[in-house]
């Protein structure tokens, strides 16, 4: 037992008995341990002053004038403020008393009379203990609920639908708050109603959505597209990402996210309308052809009549003479085509540019085709040309909304993984101190818990006392035995600091990013690293220490 505790200088023991020899005598030997005593001699008295100074731990008499032992505790356990306080009964081993309806009413031990010193202060500190144990395990719950609270308010947060999804049971075990702003329907809705999200489904899209959920794997990814219908009628868009997961139960439950993407698809349609018109435009418009012979000099010999809207010139205007001399060319000009064409077997595939007549620019497609002798010279160059000023513009409008697409994902990947970070650090922080606590709790007890059972032990002598201890024992050793089971028995060792620090070592953080997760400085983590090797015995020795702790079960 630690030397504070076994002193009872931090603990007032409150002690209500009628009988002034018994207050003077449980006084003096509390008092010999440096507890601070109260005694109240009426059991009417009790309850005002509990609330007015709440002591550490009440030793109640049962057999009292007005009110009995059994009926003041259970005043005491009625009263928020007096309820978690620990009760033990006094009694006179020839006093007959309802031990069972002790329990009931919430005491939590028995001190028989005559008094013996050492099985009182036994008593008294181990409920005192106990108590001790339960208020830092109360407060570190109460932490990790803040935690699971900030972790909570991130996902509902979050742009996308997160939830868990079950194929078998074909209904979803959680479901963001996301969805009542994209959808109109709240997450309670979602989740009692099975079949209300593969109904809001559209009937065209249900096919490879059923597909997705029956072939499922466990580890296995997936990512679908398929519209749902909101509360209000309207159709949206979503790119459903989830990856198949392996529960107790061995069912799989898929977990995901389901992102809004419909302002994307509208884009893209916007696109599909862009090339729908731009090939409207080219079967409208009619290609010119073109004849040029007499190389090298490239005179033109026939062009067809669609250069009027093309070009803005009539054919008889170009007829005879060299294209190039008429027209203004912006790019690279029909002599460097036309001397390109005649060194190559096959076509040639060229953009111009050139200002029509009414002193715009345009750009034309031409596919240009040499004509050769039984020399293999080129007499003349078959050519045709489009129009494809619109397809230009087309394409650049394409380029430009593309980067804005590359803009937004790079833009929401930033995002999802400064969340994916801040998850990691909660995890592992909630992993650590979930290893501290167990750490605590496993070393009060040994140390400060079962010594004093074997005392105990040794003193008593009836039966009934002795299966009592029995039982208490059994349950101490349940209680602890599933954190006893996480650590491996050199790690029993450790300090819980230095099993946090443990923790995240296994994990791969370095002592920088230890200290960070821990809110310590790097020196103090290098003192715990040191500490750890020193008592995992490899101190000096070339082990590393994360490979160590990994192998430990």
């Amino acid at each position: 037992m630690r030397r504070t505790e076994e002193n009872g200088s931090d603990s007032t023991v409150l002690i209500v008995d009628d009988k002034p020899e018994g207050l003077r005598l449980l006084s003096a030997i509390l008092e010999s341990r440096g507890y601070t005593v109260r005694t109240i001699p009426e059991s009417t008295m009790v309850l005002p002053a509990v609330l007015s100074t709440p002591p550490d731990v009440v030793l109640l008499d049962i057999l009292m004038p007005d009110m009995d032992g059994y009926a003041v505790c259970a005043e005491l356990k009625k009263n928020e403020q007096t309820r978690d306080i620990p009760v033990i009964f006094i009694s006179a081993l020839n006093e007959t008393v309802d031990k069972v309806k002790g329990f009931e009413v919430g005491g939590v031990d028995y001190i028989s009379k005559p008094f013996f010193a050492e099985e009182v202060l036994a008593r008294i500190g181990t409920h005192l203990t106990l108590r001790k144990a339960q208020r830092s395990l109360e407060i570190k719950n109460r932490e990790l609920e803040k935690r699971e609270a900030g972790y909570r308010r991130l996902v509902e947060n979050h742009p996308g639908i997160i939830y868990s999804f079950s194929p078998a049971e074909r209904g979803f075990r959680f479901v963001s708050g996301r969805v009542e702003k994209v959808l109109g329907y709240s997450s309670c809705d979602i989740t009692a109603n099975p079949s209300l999200w593969h109904g809001a489904v559209h009937p065209d899209d249900k096919g490879q959505l059923d597909r997705v959920l029956k072939g499922i794997k466990d580890g296995e990814d997936f990512a679908v597209e398929y519209r749902i219908r909101d509360r209000g009628g309207k159709w949206h868009w979503f790119h459903d990402r989830s990856i198949g997961r392996r529960m107790d139960t061995d069912d799989i439950v898929m977990e995901g996210m389901a992102m809004d993407v419909t302002e994307g698809k509208q884009v893209e349609e916007k696109l599909r309308e862009s090339r729908h018109e731009y090939r409207r435009l080219l079967e409208e418009v009619c290609p010119f052809a073109m004849h040029y012979s007499r190389l090298p000099s490239g005179e033109v010999t026939y062009i067809s009549p669609s250069v009027r809207n093309i070009m803005g010139l009539d054919p008889k205007q170009i007829t005879g003479r060299r294209l190039q001399d008429i027209v203004r060319w912006e790019s690279e000009s029909i002599d460097a085509l036309l001397s390109k064409s005649q060194g190559v077997v096959g076509h040639v595939d060229a953009e111009v540019s050139f200002y029509h007549m009414d002193g715009s620019l345009r750009t034309l497609g031409i596919i240009a085709h040499p004509v050769r002798d039984e020399a293999g010279n080129v007499t003349r160059i078959n050519g045709m040309a489009t129009d494809i000023t619109d397809r230009k513009l087309i394409e650049r409008e394409k380029d430009h909304i593309n980067m804005i697409l590359e803009a937004k994902v790079k833009e929401r990947t930033f995002e999802l993984e400064k969340l994916n970070t801040t998850l990691t650090v909660l995890l592992k922080q909630r992993g650590a101190d979930k290893l501290e606590v167990e750490g605590k709790v496993l070393n009060n007890y040994k140390s400060l818990i079962k010594p004093f059972l074997g005392k105990l032990r040794e003193r008593l002598i009836g039966k009934d006392h002795l299966n009592l201890l029995n039982t208490l024992e059994t349950n101490m050793e349940e209680m602890v035995s599933s954190f006893s089971t996480n650590l491996s028995d050199p790690l029993r060792r450790l300090t819980p600091s230095e099993i946090q620090v443990a923790a995240l070592v296994k994990q791969g953080l370095s002592n920088k990013e230890i200290a960070a997760t821990l809110n310590n400085s790097v020196r103090t983590v290098t003192n715990h690293r040191s500490q750890i090797r020193k008592k995992l015995d490899i101190q000096n020795k070339r082990v590393n220490l994360r490979s160590l702790l990994t192998s430990m079960k």
